[in-house]
Order: structure tokens, then sequence, then C-alpha cells
């Protein structure tokens, strides 16, 4: 394997209510204005130390980003899409079946005519996590499509993510 760590489990559930969406294996539909809360469980070979790095990047949209995998923070996705609340993991991370929750907020209603505008229907969004000396520890894909659903494809062979500075 490519990744110091493998995802082993991951439950998507409504936040306000606990509720779990029942399948994610296929395309989900799911109402605006909830928040969902994603629960990774990943089976981790290798210490996450300080000054590991997480990178995202959009394809079909004007959107990356990069920064600490350490630290706690709240990504605003642009045009009112919603956005992502990543709790960070104090490092350094041991070995071992790391769990990890991220709220995913999804926007009250869709900008239909800026989307319509800017000819975007779909997004595809990649992230992955790098240890300091460039070992990959993790990455992600997940595919929406803003007016049908949304889908994960866990672990894939995604090309590096190059690091630029937050935006």
């Amino acid at each position: 394997s490519d990744y110091e760590a493998r995802l082993i489990g991951l439950a998507v559930r409504y936040t306000n209510s606990g509720k779990l969406v029942e399948s994610i294996q296929g395309v989900q539909t799911l109402p605006l204005g909830e928040n969902l809360t994603l629960t990774l469980t990943v089976n981790q070979s290798a210490v996450k130390p300080p000054g590991s790095t997480f990178a995202a990047t959009a394809t079909g949209f004007p959107f990356w980003l990069s920064g600490d995998a350490c630290e706690p923070r709240f990504i605003d996705i642009p045009l009112g899409l919603g956005g992502v609340d990543f709790p960070g993991s104090p490092c350094p991370v041991q070995p071992g079946i790391i769990e990890s929750n991220v709220t995913i907020r999804l926007p009250p209603v869709l900008p239909l005519d800026q989307l319509r505008l800017l000819q975007i229907d779909e997004l595809w969004v990649d992230t992955q996590q790098l240890l300091p000396n460039g070992t990959k520890l993790t990455c992600m894909r997940v595919h929406t499509q803003l007016l049908g659903g949304y889908t994960f494809s866990l672990p894939l062979p995604i090309p590096s993510i190059p690091s630029f500075g937050w935006r």
C-alpha cells in the first residue's frame, strides 16, 4: 500500500438527530440545511507527528486549501455551499485504530443561478494527509452532484496534491 493508514469504517449520521444515513455505497440525496457527521475509523501503521499536513483540491470548482493536519479548523466552501468542521487531532497520534468525526455543514439553499452561470453541476474533492517526511498517510475523494447527491471513494490512487497556503 502507498498509504500508512487504511479506512476500515465510515458512518454518516445526521448531526442533530444522530440518525444514520442509510447508505453511502450509491448516490445519496441529502436535504439542504442538514449537517452530517462523518465518523471515520482508520487503522494507522505510522505515528502522525506534529508538522503533518492536510491538502485538498477540487475539480470543477475554484477551491483548494492546505494546512496543519493536527489543528482544528473550519473550512468555508465558496458560493455559500456550506463548510466542513475538522476537529484536528493533537499530535503525535500513535499507530492503531483511530476514530475521528468530521462535520459537513450543508447550506439551506443552493445558489443555483451562480452555479449555472459558472457551469458547475458536480464537484470532485480530493484530500490527502502527509507526514512531515512526505510519506502519504491518508486520502479520500468525495464526488458531489450538486443537484443529485454524493459518493465517497476510499482508498484510491489519487495524484499528489500540491501544498498551498490557506485561502
